[in-house]
């Protein structure tokens, strides 16, 4: 079952007024046992208490956005600058510019 369409459940058996456990005990009997537990649905109640009945699941850490040109740029002037340089000149951090040369294309090459 795709997962949206677990969470119209979750938001219809919130609006019934059941809580967690039931809603789990509901969902696991009608669509069988161990496809949802309690802590799953506990993550989403919290969201629809606040008036969000938004179904689409909200974006978890960092994201890595960077201008990718001046990254390319700044690494072919100087290919052996390690992250840390790269990341001081443009003021981001070490993950952000791990995660966008990956996307360019950029990885370490082993040494020969």
């Amino acid at each position: 079952m795709i997962k949206k369409d677990l969470r119209l459940f979750f938001l219809h058996e919130f609006k019934l007024g059941h809580n967690t456990s039931q809603t789990a005990a509901n969902i696991n009997r009608a669509w069988g046992e161990g496809d949802i537990n309690d802590r799953t649905v506990r993550r989403w109640f919290p969201k629809f208490r606040s008036r969000d009945e938004s179904l689409e699941e909200e974006s978890r850490g960092r994201s890595c956005n960077l201008d990718n040109e001046q990254l390319k740029a700044i690494a072919e002037q100087n290919p052996r600058q390690s992250l840390r340089e790269m990341s001081q000149a443009l003021g981001v951090g070490i993950a952000t510019v791990l995660c966008n040369l990956q996307k360019i294309g950029k990885v370490k090459k082993p040494d020969k």
